[in-house]
C-alpha cells in the first residue's frame, strides 16, 4: 500500500532469492542497493499521487555500483478507484 517506507523498500530489494547477487555473491559485482530502494520509493509516491496509473512496467532496470537506470517503461491509465477515507493519511511506525 503506497506510500512505502524506507524499511519497506529495503525489505523488497532484499526479498528475492536472487538478492544476494546484488551484494556481490558468487563473484557478481555489487549493486547500489540505495539506488534500487530510491527507485521503489519514487514509484510508490507516483502510485499514490496518480491513482489513474493502473499499471507501470519498468524493464529492464539496470543496477550498477553507482546508481540504477530504467531503460524501458510502459504504463496504463484507467479510471481511479474512489477513495473512501476522508482524513489525511499518515505513516506510523
Amino acid at each position: 500500500i503506497p506510500p512505502l517506507t524506507d524499511r519497506d523498500a529495503a525489505d523488497m530489494v532484499r526479498a528475492p532469492r536472487a538478492a544476494p547477487l546484488f551484494t556481490g555473491a558468487d563473484g557478481a559485482p555489487a549493486s547500489d542497493l540505495a539506488a534500487l530502494e530510491d527507485l521503489l520509493l519514487r514509484v510508490s509516491c507516483l502510485a499514490d499521487e496518480r491513482p489513474e496509473l493502473s499499471l507501470l512496467r519498468l524493464e529492464p532496470v539496470i543496477a550498477g555500483r553507482q546508481g540504477a537506470v530504467v531503460l524501458g517503461a510502459s504504463g496504463r491509465l484507467a479510471r481511479p478507484l474512489t477513495r473512501t477515507e476522508t482524513e489525511v493519511r499518515r505513516l506510523t511506525d
